[in-house]
């Protein structure tokens, strides 16, 4: 809407909040009408101009879908028929949320969207919602091929955020309402089922892109989180975040729901296909805008994404929104008497599940003012959503250049591998004189010391042994802005985000650097990877003219294969090197600012320190 775009929502507000929308009940470009999408006048009168259509209306919930199976049938297969039918005769594009419950139980290391399905007995309620999801796909699909109609499916991985409530079965807000108010929290099964949640403020902008991307017609999607986490493992981390005396109770299922109650044991997806998509896709325009042009965040209600920040007493009183971190995507919850996971706003056409608060911009410019006409259509709707936040310091929106061809090598933390050598040991950074004590230990196996390991996508390229604190998507490239003279004597007038606010005025300021931190983007082959800089080398510490040069220059360093740059194992498992610990890998790289950073295992956990 702040783009001049219009929004049209549709909502029985059965298990929804008209005051969830407060922040947009009003605005000349937002129309709300209260209705289900069993009622085709209804969907017509919303579909009617737009665009765009997101249908993620759904009976949701797990206590919903076994106490009300016919409920659930009825609105998840004829409502979708029904939105279907109307948004092939508006002559809009579709979107449909999908589901991870439509796997069943397959328990696959990770979940492709050509995973067979794998569900129980069709008497049994609890399949029921699976079962529908999957006949909403079918539907989808074949609409897709005899129509023509331009849909897309994406199956979304356990999503959570502000304003979600856990009255239908929903884990992450029902153990936090338990642990803030010293309820026990009560885990059901013998809780090492285990789940990968996603946070909603980096679902959303996936699934506008995806919305926006004609590759996507006629396919399904996967979008969900990459760290596993089992529910009692979750349910003792929020115990531990909001330092609640909450017990942890294990409750059979059977006194849970009813007997014969089935789940599954593990989810854990396989999102390889939606990154790729996402990477060669054009991003809309609020991703690619500089942050002054991003929505203001309130610094009051903004969300905390770090490991274990608890709220102040100030905001534990005021009821301000805070999150819980699992070790992976973030959790979030409301510290309030009802900890009902928040929304926003959210635009383009949409039948929703979740309400998003974030702008995004229509490919077609057309209809009241000329501004995209934009509908959604919420059903049984306890929606998430919050404003991601702004990336501070601030750094200038424009391209940086590409080096191409670059050899990489690999290091870690905790690493020796020249005890004699000043150089040789990575126990330290040259930013961090602690940094294997700041990052949490030996990012890998101690064994004889501290030795690499593979890493894969079914766990976040995160390392099996240790939990990291802070990312273990880091680099190193050879330029010193700190500790080397040359570099830190021409540092303010060669490094181009040097008088970028934030940055500005911190030339000589040996407590600060300008490189660390920083974001780089990786490719090798089809494959795209985002890190941090949190070491200099290899080799050189002053190389101005290949980091920072615009013809494409080649490393001075001549060592190690005249490599270039250093890439941690969470980087070298992601984009597919051919050695844990190798000189032959070659990386195309350039700088990214942190606002043109996409969603990915690489934001589970940022770093922020400054020098030590």
């Amino acid at each position: 809407m702040a783009a001049g775009d219009e929004v049209a929502v549709l909502d029985n507000l059965s298990t929804g909040r008209l005051e969830n929308l407060k922040g947009v009940i009003g605005h000349r470009n937002f129309h709300f009408v209260e209705g289900t999408i069993l009622d085709r006048d209804a969907v017509d009168k919303v579909v009617a101009g737009a665009d765009r259509v997101f249908h993620l209306a759904a009976a949701v919930g797990v206590n919903l879908i076994v106490d009300h199976p016919l409920e659930s049938l009825r609105t998840n297969i004829h409502g979708t028929e029904v939105v279907l039918d109307s948004v092939l005769e508006s002559g809009a594009s579709l979107l449909l949320a999908s589901t991870s419950e439509i796997y069943g139980k397959n328990t696959s290391d990770s979940l492709s969207e050509e995973a067979d399905r794998i569900l129980g007995s069709a008497l049994k309620s609890r399949w029921t919602y699976a079962a529908a999801k999957g006949i909403d796909e079918a539907f989808a699909h074949a609409y897709w091929r005899q129509f023509g109609l331009p849909v897309a499916i994406v199956r979304l991985f356990n999503t959570v955020g502000p304003r979600q409530t856990g009255r239908y079965g929903m884990v992450v807000p029902r153990l936090v309402r338990q642990a803030l108010v010293g309820e026990p929290l009560t885990v059901y099964g013998d809780g090492h089922q285990t789940r990968c949640f996603s946070y909603v403020g980096d679902i959303v902008p996936a699934i506008v892109r995806i919305s926006e991307e004609p590759l996507a017609y006629g396919n399904a999607y996967n979008l969900g989180g990459s760290y596993e986490i089992s529910i009692l493992t979750l349910a003792e981390r929020i115990v531990e975040l909001l330092g609640s005396g909450s017990a942890i109770t294990l409750v059979p299922y059977e006194q849970a729901y009813s007997e014969g109650y089935e789940d599954m044991r593990r989810r854990v997806p396989d999102n390889s296909k939606s990154f790729g998509l996402l990477a060669s896709s054009r991003r809309p325009p609020w991703m690619r805008s500089s942050s002054t042009s991003r929505p203001t965040t309130n610094p009051q209600k903004s969300w905390i994404r770090q490991v274990g920040r608890l709220p102040s007493r100030r905001e534990r009183r005021d009821g301000i929104a805070y999150s819980v971190r699992t070790g992976g995507w973030v959790s979030g919850v409301h510290a309030d008497r009802s900890p009902a996971l928040v929304q926003g706003k959210i635009r383009r056409t949409l039948f929703q599940e979740h309400d998003v608060n974030r702008p995004a911009s229509g490919s077609k410019r057309h209809g009241r003012g000329g501004a995209a006409v934009l509908a959604v259509l919420t059903l049984l709707t306890a929606a998430c959503g919050g404003p991601s936040p702004s990336p501070s310091p601030t750094q200038s929106a424009g391209r940086y250049p590409w080096h191409t061809g670059i050899v990489s090598t690999t290091f870690w933390v905790g690493e020796i591998f020249d005890p004699k050598a000043a150089d040789g040991s990575q126990v330290m950074s040259t930013y961090d004189s602690q940094w294997m004590q700041s990052y949490g230990g030996c990012d890998g196996v101690v064994t004889n010391g501290c030795k690499t390991e593979a890493r894969t996508q079914a766990k976040g390229y995160a390392p099996t042994s240790m939990t990291p604190k802070e990312n273990p998507f880091y680099l190193d490239l050879p330029y010193d802005d700190v500790n080397d003279p040359t570099a830190f004597a021409e540092r303010a007038s060669v490094i181009p985000w040097a008088n970028d606010p934030g940055f500005a005025g911190n030339a000589q300021n040996r407590s600060f650097s300008y490189m660390k931190n920083q974001w780089v983007r990786i490719r090798m082959g089809n494959r795209e990877c985002y890190g941090q800089i949190e070491d200099a080398g290899p080799g050189q510490y002053h190389d101005k003219d290949y980091v920072f040069g615009s013809n494409d220059a080649r490393p001075a360093n001549k060592k190690f294969n005249g490599a270039g740059m250093d890439v941690s194992p969470a980087l070298n498992g992601c984009l597919g090197f051919s050695d844990l610990d190798g000189e032959s890998d070659k990386v195309d790289w350039q700088f990214v600012p942190r606002d043109q950073v996409p969603a990915g295992p690489w934001l589970n956990i940022v770093t922020v320190s400054q020098v030590k």
